[in-house]
């Protein structure tokens, strides 16, 4: 995670989609317990709530996917390229970890100081950001 943040490259390919393994459990669990509520050929997308990168998303897509940059604008700085709503929907299910959370950084990228990373010695990715 920390090289995909490093170099948001690697997380482009991806639209910057990402799905705590914890979350990805919840959300099994979830469809186990209500799979009848679904309707038969329902596809529902699970990710995080926000997307693997810390610069705003609309920037790093028109940045390093030019092909989606008109549709960047519509996302806020920290928005999810696709949506989880469906699951919400039907299942109740809601991602409750966010790499933010995880590694202790910033809410809004935007604002966020730049952590060393990279196994640095100097990394700071378990302090907290000011906002």
């Amino acid at each position: 995670m920390l090289q995909r943040l490093a170099n948001p490259a690697l997380s482009a390919v991806a639209l910057f989609n990402y799905l705590d393994a914890r979350d990805a459990a919840d959300f099994v669990h979830e469809w186990g317990e209500r799979a009848s509520d679904v309707p038969n050929g329902e596809v529902l997308f699970v990710g995080a709530e926000d997307s693997l990168v810390r610069e705003p998303v609309p920037e790093a897509l028109a940045r390093l996917v030019p092909g989606a940059a008109a549709h960047a604008l519509r996302l806020g700085p920290t928005d999810p390229v696709f949506s989880s709503a469906r699951a919400r929907e039907l299942l109740g299910w809601r991602p409750r970890r966010s790499w933010r959370s995880e590694l202790g950084e910033a809410e809004h990228p935007a604002v966020a100081p730049e952590p060393a990373l990279a196994g640095s010695p100097s990394s700071s990715h378990g302090e907290k950001h000011p906002s």
